[in-house]
């Protein structure tokens, strides 16, 4: 009935909590028991964790179902987590999700690390990244159902390098 006065009360909040230096640190410490997917949140809880610890530019994923990226969300890494989308669906629910920016891309077999690569193209369209800037990387090896299972730490350039070599197989 106050659509106004809604988003007027939403934004003085919004800004009340953003004053808050408390409000932007990690959360890592968080307990995760009752999660379904408990090493998919502990991968996540690593990569946040690791962006704390090092000089981490972005956070990537790929994921199918949004899950990945809602762990990465939760725990309030300080990091822009770059989440490779392969379902409208989960492009959805990440917009709405803590500092997660999801791009929707079609996946194909055999396209294990494109996704890395799609992220870097999307994150050049607005910053420069160079071959030294360090990046996270938060990926599955067991088919998308299974959830992250890995956490991986690479440069900029060891990422392209290692994408010009599969394409050139």
């Amino acid at each position: 009935d106050y659509p106004v006065e809604a988003v007027s009360t939403m934004s003085n909040i919004a800004r009340e909590i953003e004053r808050d230096e408390n409000h932007f640190a990690p959360i890592i410490d968080i307990n995760m028991v009752s999660v379904d997917h408990e090493i998919t949140a502990q991968v996540a809880r690593s990569a946040v964790r690791a962006c704390t610890n090092l000089p981490v530019r972005y956070v990537i994923t790929d994921t199918l179902t949004g899950r990945t990226g809602r762990y990465l969300a939760a725990f309030r890494g300080r990091r822009t987590v770059m989440a490779v989308c392969y379902t409208l669906h989960a492009q959805r629910i990440l917009a709405l999700s803590y500092g997660v920016v999801p791009i929707l891309r079609k996946q194909t077999e055999g396209d294990k690390y494109h996704f890395l690569i799609d992220a870097l193209d999307f994150i050049g369209q607005y910053t420069k990244l160079n071959d030294n800037d360090l990046l996270v990387s938060v990926g599955g090896s067991f088919g998308p159902t299974r959830g992250a299972s890995y956490v991986e730490l690479a440069k900029v350039g060891d990422i392209r390098s290692r994408n010009a070599e599969l394409v050139e197989k």
